[in-house]
């Protein structure tokens, strides 16, 4: 029986291709969805013509969003990406200016207002023939360059024409006026945006006048800047005689993922195992090499590559292609793992291509598989965390050198903290304000890492983790003198901190029966998740508590948005009403005399 396809139907024995259209992007289609024959009733060459047409659709719609704009009832509602693209075109304009009239600004014979590289100054106003307040000015001033920028679009080949119309009809019907007391969010984002693109054009006037380039530079100028740059570059050919190994670039592209995406170090680890099997897998090392033939043959071979196949002896002394096993089953990498495989490569393709390293847009050639819809580690249920909260055979906390195996199950259940981020917490990472204990996970400290920037921040600590003993533990870890929190945890380059804790919870949850690839440490990440949500805490008090990724994660900084106060409540909203009589147990009891020397003997091995 052939498998259920996205974007495939079959009516009266032949087979149809319907691809549902985003909302977002219906206007412009005047339809919900696309749906036409293939013309075909053998299921294999509806499968390869399948391919072919989602791969189409999939490239349109990719280039309609790259507008990143939508409009709702006429109209025009700009996102943070869609401000800071605005920008960066605005600062594009005044450095070409700045540029051309270099000399003439070196010799003092232009003044700034003749060089017209600001917009909203009060000079700028006083010049205008303007006749309304200063504020009406800069909405007109703004409003007006936004007008220039949609229809600068037009110059973009890749917007199909129906859809630059749509936009002129838009901005010609004053889409992006504002009305009268509905005054639109982006527009005094977009304008302070732009008063610091014109302190920044003043300044670099200023600096080759002067020769002094130390001015500050605000975070959004300098992710407009990296912008342009990366246009620039992606526009530069390179050529052809010069070669660059692989491992020559991921060092720039891990330079690129660290600072401007905050990737942690163990996933730039990661990364680099990725993309060492991929271009083993066509045995070349060098980037400019590549070709879209190589891409379709690691994007098909990749799924024959055995597990762990650097661990085998035989991968010591042979190629990974000789290595391929003949069919895909249970010996060779999971779909998750090809996935991520497929991903990581795509992407450094996309950087290669944007630094013009490679010519072709050979990152359309990837197939990843099929997003999976089940997570990649399923959340704990209620009876299972019965079982790993047992008074029975839960760790006790008496024996401090595995104290850790009793508080970090209890504080990542009450967190949905990872669990490095808990290993690692050092005791001046717990502080105290307006009487409330809160944790701040961060990577400040060499040994110190986060998965990207979201998960710095700050996280109160639930009342049932102070209730079960952790505050008295913390007492004791400071009256020895000791600077983390579980300093009987080692480090390891691979897992960090994570490594023995991770290693001892696996073996504790199959010892109580618990077991499969998707229930380990992070399922409590996965069991927080829902909990929250049932409890009706809200989508950016998730996203602050639990450090995941949000519509205004960029203008968060250690959760500061929200005050600690606000937070605490949050969290404390968080509740597992079944297990209060097992904490309470687990609480109250008292190790016998065997089972302390038993801890004492036996506790690394318990």
């Amino acid at each position: 029986m052939a498998l259920k396809q996205n974007h495939l139907e079959r009516r009266n024995h032949t087979y149809y291709f319907r691809y549902w259209i985003p909302k977002s992007l219906q206007p412009f289609f005047k339809k919900t969805h696309v749906r036409y024959s293939l013309n075909t009733n053998d299921y294999n060459i509806a499968i390869l013509l399948l391919k072919r047409e989602t791969f189409k659709f999939d490239t349109l719609i990719n280039d309609l969003e790259r507008l990143l704009m939508e409009i709702k009832n006429n109209k025009l509602i700009l996102s943070d990406d869609d401000i800071e693209n605005i920008v960066a075109s605005r600062i594009k304009e005044t450095q070409n200016k700045l540029d051309d009239s270099y000399f003439q600004i070196k010799n003092n014979q232009l003044s700034v207002h003749e060089l017209d590289i600001t917009m909203l100054s009060r000079s700028d106003y006083e010049h205008s023939d303007s006749y309304g307040s200063y504020e009406d000015f800069k909405d007109e001033q703004v409003v007006s360059f936004v007008k220039k920028y949609i229809t600068s679009l037009k110059q973009n080949k890749r917007i199909p024409p129906s859809v630059f119309d749509f936009l002129k009809r838009t901005v010609k019907k004053n889409a992006v006026e504002p009305e009268p007391n509905q005054r639109p969010e982006w527009l005094d984002k977009l304008e302070n945006h732009l008063a610091l693109a014109d302190d920044y054009a003043l300044n670099r006037a200023n600096a080759i006048q002067t020769d002094n380039r130390n001015f500050y530079i605000p975070a959004v100028i300098e992710r407009c800047l990296s912008y342009i740059e990366e246009e620039r570059t992606a526009n530069t050919v390179r050529s052809p005689q010069i070669k660059t190994h692989w491992k020559t670039l991921f060092e720039k592209f891990r330079e690129y993922k660290k600072n401007v995406k905050g990737t942690g170090d163990n996933t730039l680890y990661q990364d680099e195992t990725c993309l060492d099997v991929v271009f083993s897998l066509v045995n070349k090392k060098y980037v400019e090499n590549l070709t879209a033939k190589d891409c379709d043959t690691i994007s098909t071979k990749i799924y024959y590559v055995p597990r762990g196949w650097k661990k085998m002896s035989a991968s010591k002394h042979k190629k990974l292609t000789d290595m391929l096993l003949p069919e895909i089953g249970e010996k060779t990498m999971s779909t998750t793992t090809v996935k991520r495989y497929l991903r990581v490569f795509k992407e450094f393709l996309t950087y290669a291509q944007r630094k013009g390293y490679v010519s072709a847009a050979l990152n359309v050639q990837i197939e990843i598989p099929v997003k999976d819809s089940r997570q990649s580690y399923d959340r704990f249920t209620r009876a299972e965390l019965l079982k790993i909260f047992n008074p029975e055979y839960y760790p006790y906390p008496e024996d401090e050198n595995f104290a850790y195996r009793y508080y970090i199950p209890l504080m990542a259940l009450y967190s949905g903290a990872r669990l490095n981020e808990l290993c690692q917490l050092y005791c001046d990472d717990i502080k105290k304000e307006n009487n409330i204990y809160y944790m701040i996970f961060t990577d400040e400290r060499p040994d110190q890492h986060l998965k990207n920037k979201v998960s710095k921040r700050i996280v109160p600590i639930h009342p049932k983790i102070i209730e079960m003993g952790f505050l008295d533990y913390l007492l004791s870890v400071k009256s020895k003198r000791k600077q983390r929190v579980f300093y009987q945890l080692t480090y390891a380059q691979y897992n960090h901190y994570a490594d023995k804790m991770s290693k001892w919870f696996g073996r504790y949850l199959e010892s109580i029966g618990i077991s499969g690839k998707r229930k380990v440490f992070h399922s409590f990440r996965h069991t927080v998740k829902p909990e929250l949500r049932d409890a009706n805490v809200g989508r950016e008090y998730q996203n602050a508590i639990c450090g995941w990724e949000g519509i205004d994660t960029g203008e968060r900084v250690y959760g500061s948005n929200f005050p600690i106060e606000i937070l605490y409540n949050e969290i404390c909203k968080l509740q597992y009403p079944y297990l209060d009589e097992n904490l309470k147990k687990i609480k109250a009891r008292v190790p016998s005399p065997r089972q302390r020397l038993r801890m004492r003997l036996y506790g690394d091995k318990a």
